[in-house]
């Protein structure tokens, strides 16, 4: 975090590649190449003197369809559309597009993970409301231990433009 730098997620592959998604800690601005380059200075000597090995090392922003995978990423996103799958089934299904909101009274809870009656502190920390079949609006509670994959759908339009005279 010297540099103001959160790691998102961090990738290998099979070829030895290290890959490491990077955002800003205050989460106020977009990640540049400039960002990108600075974290792989630091990281070329970071990561032998934690004896973390890799053959290349690659430090990218995480992107448009960025993955939430902390708490504080959850709530700087809320009221965005996810594309969420889980550990365990809640209606039959694992995975679900929808929007991330504050968790709901009147929701349908993951019995695979809670008890039906919750204190305090194990409350659900988000919802899901996503459609049915019918275009029903259905809103499910979860916590971010029941998550096996989170990522932001991001709806890039491209407008035509005009032919040039």
């Amino acid at each position: 975090a010297p540099l103001g730098y959160e790691a998102i997620d961090v990738e290998f592959a099979a070829d030895g590649l290290m890959r490491i998604y990077i955002d800003g800690i205050d989460g106020k601005r977009e990640i540049t190449i400039k960002d990108c380059e600075a974290g792989s200075r630091r990281l070329i000597y970071f990561l032998p003197v934690e004896n973390i090995s890799y053959e290349r090392l690659e430090v990218s922003s995480p992107g448009v369809n960025r993955k939430l995978t902390k708490e504080h990423h959850f709530a700087r996103f809320m009221g965005s559309k996810i594309k969420i799958k889980l550990k365990r089934p809640v209606l039959g299904r694992k995975r679900f597009e929808g929007t991330l909101t504050p968790p709901l009274r009147r929701a349908v809870a993951n019995d695979s993970f809670s008890n039906s009656e919750l204190c305090e502190e194990e409350a659900p920390h988000f919802c899901l409301q996503y459609l049915d079949s019918e275009g029903k609006k259905i809103p499910f509670n979860f916590k971010l231990e029941e998550v096996e994959d989170v990522h932001l759908i991001t709806d890039l339009t491209f407008k035509k433009l005009g032919s040039i005279a």
